[in-house]
């Protein structure tokens, strides 16, 4: 199968990356009930790794040009952390108990 490059906005994104800026999508869900975790790792599961991007890795080679790669570690389970957020007076929004 042939490598299939970056867009220029993705090898944009990966030349700016460096140890003090990651280049990382970050998502926070909050649901109106509570979700059970396994439940919700078996719904990214079935939605989205059979689109092979999310099972993929930006490899940028020093002679040519960025490419996606099947990434063979790639474990769901890394991805997702739950956390647990203080429960909150009705009607306040969560950036209020942030300081955002």
């Amino acid at each position: 199968m042939p490598q299939e490059l970056l867009s220029r906005a993705d090898a944009a994104w990966l030349r700016l990356e460096d140890p003090s800026s990651p280049m990382m999508i970050t998502a926070l869900l909050i649901f109106g009930a509570a979700v059970p975790f396994e439940q919700l790792g078996a719904t990214f599961e079935e939605r989205l790794l059979p689109l092979a991007r999310f099972r993929q890795r930006a490899i940028q080679p020093r002679s040519s040009q960025p490419y996606w790669e099947d990434d063979p570690g790639f474990d769901l389970a890394y991805h997702l952390q739950r956390a647990s957020l203080p429960v909150l007076a009705e009607n306040s929004h969560p950036s209020s108990s942030s300081g955002i």
